[in-house]
């Protein structure tokens, strides 16, 4: 029996179909499940999460200097260099670090 394969233009339509249904499943249980298509890295992404959970757990944001780890992450030394930096950041990154209480550091 011949292997059949899919009429030109076809070929590829199924994975395609399954990774849109599967990034829509995602976008529904977390939109920022996918920060390339929110202008940051996923490395930027981990960093904030972080940076929310030790201020969520009620660690003050005066504490977390560099040095102050989470996970093996030195949120502290990225959280200098996020202010440093400020100017570097897209609005919504300094939007989102700006409901934690971070600023620019002048």
């Amino acid at each position: 029996m011949p292997h059949e394969h899919p009429p030109p233009g076809r070929a590829g339509q199924g994975p395609r179909r399954r990774a849109q249904r599967r990034a829509a499943a995602l976008a529904a249980i977390d939109p920022d499940w996918n920060p390339g298509t929110l202008g940051w890295t996923v490395d930027w992404q981990r960093h904030y999460a972080y940076l929310a959970q030790l201020l969520g757990d009620g660690t003050r944001l005066t504490a977390v200097e560099p040095g102050v780890t989470r996970h093996g992450e030195d949120v502290g030394r990225r959280l200098a260099t996020r202010r440093r930096d400020w100017d570097r950041l897209n609005e919504e990154q300094q939007r989102r670090l700006g409901e934690l209480g971070v600023h620019w550091a002048r």
